[in-house]
């Protein structure tokens, strides 16, 4: 049997964290603890969760047909397999939670928690690069109420570091998240305006963020600070034994493509110079875990940042910023600079083609009018919109183009041989279409 399909998780281990089973089964021990009745294993532990939209139990009867091995559930399971397990919960969510917790205990490794409100997904990959072999990391941006531990129960016995995506999108998120780990490392990428429909002010954000470093330091954490976030330094006044990265006392400085940090010079393998922090924060952790320089300037060449995020692709001629994952405030302004700043050494023309930036509440009107100062700063030649809240920022550039579809944007989109495009909107926008209809077209 495959290290992958190894059945690690035992009927001991599941009856500690959430008592006896209400029907005993016959396996010896299951290889995932899954959420997912898609793609069911014989081996699996299945835990439904409820949704917004959906409620997990109604696929109890496909998991069955699947012949899961065991089946954690809010109602006793009486049909199926004889030789099946079945937990009884109140809250599968709360078990899967607990679960995760219990099984980061058990396997111990060195824990590197991360959290920010931008730029935390394309840092922890850097950091989880870093490391090197035998670390664990979040997938993706699975940094929430069932990502962490999903992340968590896919540790396995030969990893000894977890790099831990946490993020926020309401207030008391962060502390729920804190109760499932104890770092041994901390640090935040940035703080800004974010989740602003549920977090209302940028001041709950602030304190919503700060709980990560607060609760690490309180642990007895190694807490990293951007010392080039003012909301950060300005509240990290009780952290004592923290670790300024850049700011004032040693600024992080760039020179063509090497980031200057204590004295050595690393490849800077990120988009604009503002990104410099992170990758610092995620050298200057890695170098307290005890990599070396030589090791942390080896493996950088190695680095490709996540799908859609300021991902560079030169195309017949066209070079092309693929930054379509995600667009909060603070990420669309730095995407502009870095479309400044790759477009000034080329000979041709600028194209911004930006959707949406959505959970803004109240704000949403005057965030994306503020957009048209840096626009006309850089004097962009052609800017196409999508969506009815980048309307807003199109009555404030009459030169503008407003799309109401992605097809028809599509079509307005002719870079020729020189240009440069910028294309980014939050995740809900679905702006991959429109980078998927240039590739094709290019």
């Amino acid at each position: 049997m495959d290290a992958k399909n190894q059945k690690v998780f035992t009927p001991t281990f599941i009856s500690e964290v959430l008592g006896p089973p209400i029907r005993k089964g016959t396996s010896e021990g299951f290889a995932r603890i899954h959420t997912d009745s898609r793609n069911l294993a014989p081996d699996d532990l299945f835990l439904p969760l409820k949704g917004e939209k959906f409620d997990g139990e109604t696929f109890i009867p496909q998991a069955l047909v699947a012949g899961v091995n065991a089946i954690i559930s809010t109602t006793e399971i009486k049909e199926g397999n004889p030789s099946l397990w079945n937990w009884v919960v109140e809250d599968t969510l709360l078990a899967y939670r607990k679960l995760g917790a219990a099984w980061l205990k058990k396997i111990n490794p060195k824990v590197f928690a991360l959290g920010g409100s931008v730029g935390k997904t394309t840092t922890k990959d850097l950091l989880t690069l870093l490391l090197g072999p035998h670390t664990h990391s979040t997938q993706g941006s699975q940094n929430g109420f069932v990502g962490i531990p999903m992340t968590l129960l896919g540790l396995r016995e030969d990893h000894t570091n977890l790099v831990l995506e946490v993020g926020i999108d309401e207030p008391g998120a962060m502390a729920q998240h804190c109760s499932l780990f104890t770092p041994h490392l901390a640090t935040l990428t940035k703080i800004c305006e974010e989740h602003m429909e549920t977090m209302k002010s940028l001041e709950k954000v602030i304190k919503e963020e700060m709980i990560l470093l607060n609760e690490a330091h309180k642990k007895g954490a190694l807490v990293f600070i951007n010392g080039e976030d003012p909301h950060m330094v300005s509240h990290a006044e009780g952290l004592k034994g923290a670790l300024v990265v850049g700011g004032k006392g040693e600024p992080v400085k760039i020179h063509q493509r090497e980031l200057h940090y204590k004295g050595e010079s690393y490849p800077f393998v990120l988009e604009g110079k503002t990104l410099a922090q992170n990758q610092a924060l995620a050298m200057a952790m890695a170098l307290e875990a005890g990599c070396t320089p030589k090791d942390i300037k080896k493996r950088l060449l190695n680095f490709k940042p996540p799908q859609g995020r300021m991902n560079l692709h030169e195309q017949s001629g066209v070079l092309i910023l693929a930054d379509y994952y995600n667009a909060l405030p603070e990420a669309m302004g730095l995407a502009l600079e870095i479309l400044a700043e790759k477009s000034a050494s080329r000979s041709g023309q600028r194209w911004l083609c930006l959707g949406d930036m959505l959970e803004l509440g109240e704000q949403e009107q005057s965030i994306h009018e503020s957009l048209a100062a840096p626009i006309h700063e850089h004097q962009f030649e052609h800017v196409l919109l999508l969506g009815p809240r980048m309307n807003h920022l199109h009555q404030k550039l009459p030169r503008s183009q407003h799309f109401q579809n992605h097809e028809e944007l599509a079509q307005s989109l002719k870079p020729k041989t020189g240009d440069t495009v910028l294309i980014k909107g939050s995740r809900g926008m679905r702006m991959e279409k429109i980078f998927e209809a240039l590739h094709k077209e290019l």
